[in-house]
């Protein structure tokens, strides 16, 4: 999605955007062995370079189908700026979370032992050390310095790399979020009912989600998939105030965020952006959120949402019971402060003004080395 939004953006302004797609579907096993470099890649990288001739190559993910070797294919003859959506080229888990909880022992060092008795990486033994092994040949032979500029979805993200081991110079690490677009203005009255809306997954915070509601007078409506769906289904069952609608498009999140009286984000990891919070500000809809990741860093508390402490049901149903007691002349302001800062740090044009600003100096960056 962010991808997609990115090129249509840039597009929409006049600027030559070619799109080169990898697959970690295709031969996945093949693929994670050629991860120090992954010479279809490669080759593929640089036909697209020769003909296209781009003055910036915007990387978003180069695991598993890509690799570094797109890194070294580019050489010098473009500039590189790289989008960091999670935690990979730190940690072998790429969420810095492991069995129910956050796993931060990758931070503080080049090879992560820890990593590897834990099995961050779908509970495998080989598969983790594997991963941590690139992870440190990356760092040894410096190829990320090959990148101009990283772009960190947030504040928090920034810290987080910063704190790490990882082989880059902090100037390159450059904070802009993610944007959204506006939709247009519902004249649908709110109702008294919380609205989450994303993977069904322990990482996100179901089970507490599930647990505030259980046996609560309070109303909630969830919209999303994943590997905890039967879980809300079964709660559902028994719960008659909790709502569940699967899988939406678009165009239904976007009313449901119009009708809702707030959005829950209960994640529990380290989230390197949280698109659906935006989304909700984009539609004057405040946020209570889970005090931890970039929720810390978006929503700012008692202005355009709440905050609660993380992995504490007892604390999120504080939150809801303060939001329920606010008038709806409260609750007005709140909306308004929430829209606010959609205008303020996220629509498409501020995203654009950013994101050129960022190319621009890659180029001048790369324009100094060559000189």
């Amino acid at each position: 999605m962010v991808v997609n939004d990115e090129v249509n953006l840039l597009r929409s302004k006049g600027n030559e955007v070619e799109l080169l797609l990898f697959s970690n579907t295709i031969n996945p096993a093949f693929s994670l062995l050629q991860l120090p470099f992954n010479i279809r890649s490669y080759l593929a990288t640089e036909r697209k370079i020769s003909d296209f001739k781009p003055d910036v190559v915007h990387i978003h993910n180069l695991h598993f189908g890509g690799s570094v070797s797109v890194l070294y294919a580019v050489k010098k003859r473009a500039s590189i700026v790289y989008t960091l959506h999670n935690y990979r080229l730190i940690c072998p888990s790429g969420t810095l979370f492991n069995k129910g909880k956050l796993f931060l022992d990758s931070l503080k060092t080049s090879f992560s032992w820890s990593a590897i008795f834990d099995k961050v990486y779908k509970q495998s033994l080989p598969l983790t050390m594997w991963l941590s092994g690139v992870i440190w040949f990356n760092n040894l032979t410096g190829v990320l310095n090959k990148v101009n500029r990283f772009i960190v979805l947030t504040d928090h993200s920034k810290k987080v790399i910063e704190s790490s081991k990882m082989a880059l110079h902090a100037p390159k690490l450059i904070v802009k979020p993610n944007f959204t677009a506006k939709s247009e203005a519902s004249t649908n009255v709110r109702n008294d009912s919380f609205l989450f809306v994303g993977r069904l997954s322990e990482e996100k915070g179901i089970k507490n989600l599930l647990d505030a509601f259980t046996n609560s007078p309070m109303r909630l409506t969830i919209i999303g998939e994943g590997p905890d769906q039967q879980l809300v289904k079964d709660t559902c069952k028994i719960n008659p105030n909790i709502t569940y609608l699967g899988f939406q498009n678009k165009e239904f999140i976007t009313q449901a965020m119009q009708q809702c009286t707030a959005l829950i984000f209960p994640s529990i990891w380290y989230e390197t952006f949280g698109l659906t919070i935006i989304e909700a500000f984009a539609t004057s809809t405040p946020v209570i959120a889970a005090n931890i990741g970039a929720a810390s860093s978006l929503i700012k508390h008692a202005y355009n949402g709440l905050h609660f402490e993380p992995n504490s049901i007892e604390s999120m149903v504080k939150s809801l019971q303060l939001w329920h007691q606010y008038t709806i002349s409260e609750k007005n302001i709140f909306q308004e402060n929430a829209l606010q800062t959609y205008q303020q740090y996220y629509t498409p044009d501020q995203n654009y003004k950013q994101l050129i600003a960022i190319y621009k100096q890659a180029i001048n960056d790369n324009n100094n080395l060559k000189n």
